[in-house]
């Protein structure tokens, strides 16, 4: 135990004579220095999972009417190119920033031909995910409830996937979680609706999404004013099978099994790599140590100008050091037994 404590003294009185060395002779620290730049560019190794999928997050807006254009109320405002009309209605609830301060919004309301519902419809920008699966969808609605002292809920907000053309729509199984109400005018709020998907939309650069939004209630005599509605959606990068025929679903199946087979084989293949960069990424802290060491005590041996006796001293000092610190390890290392 003595010696043990004998040996940290000596490695702190090193650390504090090397301290002092480098700050009166700049220059002696010259292997720390190669050894910190040498680590400031280095990172600890990252290992590379081929089984873990990348999300990717598409912001989605009003992109045009649908087919055909469907509005149960009035257009009002000028603002982003908003009118009351089947070509431009859509407009009053697109904005890239997220909201206009409601100068143009939808006032939706049940008409007098319809026992329950107002509502529109319009497709989103971007295509239907080119192969992705669609994990979830949050649609973002600025919103109020105006003519009424219940705040009217958005409980009817549904997508639907079409071609470019309007034509082949396809109603996949999308499902909102929960009912957020619009707050009581004169106030203007965000509300967030969460839906899950159960089944997938037919994908393709020539496919869009159409979003029905509104409510179920009867609401005449009172509005839903909607001023901007933002979709957020989010897909994997694993490929989608659903939408083609028998022959086709299987060769995707197919395709889909051989990809999890690579995906097997790369996962061992990066697993070595990475054990091999571990191992490397030590041994290179290991010698930028032995290296800043071995430099600062060879300054000892050859200190700028000492008289060649404090020299002779000076390095007898060091080779008794190296001599006992060797001692102590050689003793340690081979256990109680003399050497």
């Amino acid at each position: 135990m003595g010696e043990a404590n004998t040996l940290a003294r000596l490695v702190i009185a090193l650390g504090v004579i090397f301290l002092f060395v480098a700050a009166l002779y700049p220059g002696s620290e010259t292997g720390w220095n190669q050894f910190s730049e040498s680590l400031g560019g280095q990172n600890f190794p990252t290992f590379t999972n081929p089984f873990d999928a990348s999300n990717l997050f598409a912001t989605l807006y009003p992109g045009g009417p649908s087919t055909p254009p469907i509005y149960t109320g009035t257009a009002i405002g000028t603002n982003n190119g908003c009118a009351d009309n089947n070509d431009d209605y859509w407009k009053c609830m697109r904005d890239y920033n997220g909201t206009d301060s409601e100068e143009s919004y939808l006032a939706l309301t049940t008409p007098i031909d319809l026992i329950f519902g107002a509502y529109t419809n319009f497709f989103l920008t971007s295509d239907t995910g080119n192969g992705r699966f669609l994990q979830s969808i949050t649609t973002d609605v600025w919103c109020q409830s105006s003519g009424t002292n219940e705040a009217i809920g958005l409980d009817e907000v549904g997508y639907i996937d079409e071609k470019n053309d309007g034509t082949d729509q396809n109603a996949f199984q999308n499902i909102q979680t929960s009912v957020q109400y619009c707050p009581l005018s004169p106030k203007w709020g965000k509300i967030s609706i969460d839906s899950t998907v159960t089944t997938q939309p037919n994908t393709g650069s020539d496919r869009r999404f159409v979003l029905q939004l509104g409510t179920l209630e009867n609401i005449s005599g009172t509005e839903l004013r909607i001023s901007t509605v933002v979709v957020r959606m989010t897909f994997s990068d694993a490929t989608s099978c659903a939408g083609g025929d028998f022959f086709t679903n299987l060769g995707c199946q197919l395709s889909a099994i051989w990809d999890a087979i690579v995906k097997f084989f790369a996962l061992i293949a990066n697993g070595t790599i990475f054990g091999g960069q571990v191992i490397a990424f030590v041994f290179s802290l290991i010698g930028g140590v032995l290296i800043g060491l071995f430099s600062s005590i060879a300054f000892f041996f050859a200190v700028p100008g000492a008289p060649s006796t404090v020299q002779a001293i000076i390095s007898a000092i060091f080779v008794g050091i190296l001599a006992w610190i060797l001692y102590i390890i050689l003793k340690t290392v081979r256990g109680t037994s003399t050497i």
